[in-house]
């Protein structure tokens, strides 16, 4: 049995399972080859570094990244322009990441989300299952390692514009 943090067990409604979420990308400035589009993920992380490091991760694979540094500047850049995917940290100040993962569900509710999480006192595993009650498609504690960030993000959103089946990676 999942336990959840104290504070959020009323907020929290399990996921039901089903038909995979249907396809919310717009085209937008962001086409590019083929008539292909470019997918849009989001960063949410409180460490620059580490929000550096996902970030470069997903560009050198050939996404295009924005960042935030809470969920409260996450949730504001979801609503100024369509993304397809965010990653957002656990345990942060201001809006941290299960209550981001709450409000892109009832807002965004195409949205993929992947939820990270270096833990907060030993409670990693607890703050991740809660993550996976509140919606995240995968859940991932840190640190991680950049080529199974890019490996679950291709699985979600699939590869970037211009990738080749069978292509070696550069990185």
């Amino acid at each position: 049995m999942r336990t959840v943090p104290d504070g959020l067990a009323g907020a929290i409604e399990p996921r039901a399972s089903g038909p995979a979420r249907p396809d919310h990308r717009v085209p937008e400035s962001g086409l590019s080859g083929a008539g292909s589009i470019m997918q849009k993920i989001l960063v949410i992380d409180d460490e620059p570094d580490v929000r550096e490091f996902l970030a470069t991760a997903l560009r050198r694979a050939g996404y295009e990244v924005l960042a935030a540094a809470n969920g409260r500047e996450g949730i504001h850049a979801c609503r100024r322009t369509t993304v397809d995917l965010v990653i957002t940290d656990l345990v942060m100040p201001e809006k941290e990441g299960l209550e981001t993962i709450i409000e892109l569900r009832r807002e965004y509710p195409g949205v993929a989300v992947i939820a990270i999480s270096g833990g907060a006192r030993g409670s990693n595993r607890t703050y991740l299952n809660a993550a996976e009650l509140c919606g995240a498609d995968r859940v991932f504690g840190k640190p991680i390692a950049p080529s199974a960030l890019v490996a679950a993000v291709q699985d979600i959103v699939g590869p970037p514009p211009g990738a080749e089946q069978g292509r070696p990676d550069r990185n």
